[in-house]
This record gives C-alpha cells, sequence and structure tokens, in this order.
C-alpha cells in the first residue's frame, strides 16, 4: 500500500469513526467568506457530499445566501421550496409537516438542500432569529448540517450562524486580497464577542491558477497559528466553473476533480468532525 493509499484509508476510518460518535445532537458548520468567486459554494458542496458517504442518516444543507444562492445547483436538484416557506409553517412542524417536505433529496445521496429561495425575482433576506430558528427546527431531524452563507461576515444570515454553529469554515484564496480579508474576518470574529467560533475556525485556501506556490506558503506561514487548522486546496477547474457537479457518477466525478482536491476536501470534513466531538 502506497503512503497516499495509508493517509487516506487512514482519514476514512477517522471519518467513519467519529460520525459514529455524533450521534444524538446535530452540529452545525458555517461556510463563509468575504470574497466572492473563491469556490466557497462548491466546496461547501463537496464537504456535505463527504461527510453523507460515512453516514446512513441525511447530512442537512442549508442555503443563506441573501444574495439568491446557487447551492441547490451544485447538487442538480431544483428546488420547490425555500426557508421562507419553511419558517412560514413553522408551527406545524412536526404535526403536519416534517422538514424533509421542504427539502429537496439530492438522488443517490444521503443529502438534503434547503435552497435560498426559489424565485429569481425575489430576495428573502434572513434575520439573526430566522437562522437560529432553523437551526432549532433541524436538530431533530439531522445530526450534521452545513450552513453556506452569502460573501461577507456581517450580514443577518451570517451573524446568526455565528450564533448557533459549531465550527467555521473561512474560505479564500491564496492571494494578497484574500489574505488580508482573511485576516479582518478573524480580526472581526475577535472584536464582536465571538471567541469561541474564532478558536474553531477551519481556514480553507482554494488556490488559483495564477497564483504562485509560495503564496501558498506564505499565507500557511501567516495563519498557522491563528486558526483551528488550514487546509489548502489545489487549483482545480472544477472549483472555478461552478455549476452541477456529477455526484451520482462515481467515474465523472473522479474525471471532474483532481485527487489532490478530493483529498483536501476529505481532510477538512475529518477535521470538522474531529472538532465537532471533542
Amino acid at each position: 500500500m502506497s503512503k497516499r493509499d495509508r493517509d487516506e484509508w487512514d482519514v476514512r476510518q477517522r471519518l467513519n469513526r467519529q460520525l459514529r460518535r455524533t450521534r444524538g445532537y446535530c452540529g452545525y458548520v458555517g461556510i463563509a467568506s468575504e470574497k466572492g468567486g473563491v469556490g466557497k459554494t462548491t466546496l461547501a458542496a463537496l464537504l456535505a457530499a463527504e461527510l453523507a458517504e460515512g453516514r446512513r442518516e441525511s447530512v442537512g444543507v442549508a442555503d443563506l445566501n441573501p444574495d439568491l444562492g446557487t447551492l441547490p445547483d451544485r447538487f442538480g436538484v431544483r428546488p420547490h421550496h425555500s426557508i421562507r416557506d419553511l419558517l412560514a409553517h413553522v408551527e406545524e412542524i412536526p404535526w403536519r409537516y416534517h422538514v424533509h417536505d421542504f427539502m429537496e433529496k439530492v438522488p443517490e445521496m444521503n443529502v438534503r438542500v434547503l435552497a435560498a429561495s426559489t424565485d429569481r425575482k425575489i430576495r428573502h433576506q434572513l434575520n439573526v432569529s430566522d437562522v437560529e430558528l432553523l437551526a432549532e427546527l433541524f436538530a431533530p431531524f439531522f445530526s450534521f448540517a452545513i450552513l453556506d452563507n452569502g460573501t461577507h461576515i456581517t450580514h443577518e444570515a451570517m451573524l446568526g450562524t455565528l450564533r448557533v454553529a459549531h465550527g467555521m469554515v473561512l474560505v479564500t484564496d491564496n492571494t494578497k486580497d484574500g489574505a488580508n480579508l482573511a485576516r479582518k474576518t478573524l480580526q472581526f470574529l475577535t472584536d464582536n464577542g465571538y471567541p469561541e467560533i474564532r478558536r474553531r475556525v477551519v481556514l480553507a485556501v482554494v488556490a488559483k491558477e495564477t497564483a504562485s506556490p509560495v503564496k501558498v506558503r506564505a499565507i500557511e506561514r501567516a495563519f498557522s497559528d491563528h486558526v483551528r487548522d488550514l487546509v489548502v486546496v489545489p487549483y482545480d477547474p472544477a472549483l472555478d466553473g461552478g455549476g452541477k457537479i456529477p455526484f451520482r457518477d462515481p467515474n465523472a466525478i473522479n474525471k471532474l476533480l483532481r485527487p489532490a482536491t478530493r483529498d483536501a476536501v476529505r481532510r477538512l470534513a475529518a477535521i470538522m468532525i474531529d472538532d465537532l466531538v471533542s
């Protein structure tokens, strides 16, 4: 067995062992970025798929983007309901409705997606209490949920996520601008009363093709002592393009994603689970 095969087997065993330990409560992971176009939503979908692979129960994924999120597109599902629909029927759950009724089941995957909106002409801005209520509704039905937020740390949905999340993935790229914005985000958490979630931030650096490996190493040196952990996702055209990810076809997804990309996402999943059960 090669070193790469051993490392992959070790991470997979770690994921499966720790996932079984999370039963009995819902762990929430917020996905955030101060910079658009860094592959945040695609990374959120890949993380959900990786976690779902080792679970018998569903992983919940909520699109909290205030600017018409595209998370359902990554899974290739067409939403029929939105977060607003779910919140509007809160008094009828679980007597008449089930949270799953408002979510799209991804075919052949243990993932259910809750859309930000079903109407491209209307923006549904969530506030802090909306996100807190959403987390309360998710708790009986999921043991793990990913809350994918829009760009910027100060919008209401993100502030709600900071209140309920057990862990946080801060996504950036390996540019000077990306590093500066990540640093400002960490400082915001420190200055505004989020010390616990600040200690649990995992920085995901999605490498850009135009940036040199030296910049990646520089970011690693600059942030390694200031975050819970740091994962570098090597450059992959699939993270730049957006759109549907062919999760149902192993051959297609293996052709779409480079092995190093999947290894990085798998490591990120292991870190998040480790943090949730520690």
